[in-house]
């Protein structure tokens, strides 16, 4: 028959109370962001790229907000220089804007209405194809000397 000791109930008291310590330290840490990392807006839009026809004019990005309904301006800064393409929030609130931006490489910005001067990127650039209304069907335009795909 085996006696414990005094001090080996100690020992195995330690290492059970080191073992949760631990446990909580890698749980946090893994919820931790990296270092350097940013924190992103609580609204951060989710931003797509489409074709659709409206009235004769083809509406070529989705812009949704994912949490509520939002009033914002929204600014596409062209890559390659140029001049910036706003659009003005409506006067109720959306959740998912389709907007009509002309073919080329942009970044996005975003106010929403009552922020201030407070401006928000949304970082990848975002490639939008020539594009042109057929009838009510939309096409992408195929540059002159260029195979088709």
């Amino acid at each position: 028959m085996t006696t414990s000791s005094p001090s080996r109930a100690r020992t195995s008291r330690r290492r059970g109370s080191l073992a949760s310590v631990a446990g909580v330290l890698v749980g946090l840490a893994c919820a931790a962001p990296p270092a350097g990392v940013v924190a992103q807006p609580a609204n951060n839009p989710i931003v797509q790229v489409i074709c659709q026809v409206n009235g004769g004019v083809a509406k070529t990005v989705r812009v949704t907000y994912p949490a509520t309904a939002v009033k914002n301006v929204h600014v596409f800064t062209p890559v390659s220089g140029g001049a910036n393409v706003v659009f003005y929030a409506p006067s109720t609130a959306n959740q998912v804007y389709t907007l009509a931006v002309p073919a080329g490489s942009y970044k996005l910005m975003y106010q929403p209405l009552g922020s201030g001067i407070t401006m928000f990127y949304y970082n990848p650039v975002i490639v939008i194809p020539p594009f042109k209304v057929v009838g009510r069907m939309c096409q992408r335009r195929q540059a002159v000397g260029t195979p088709s795909s």
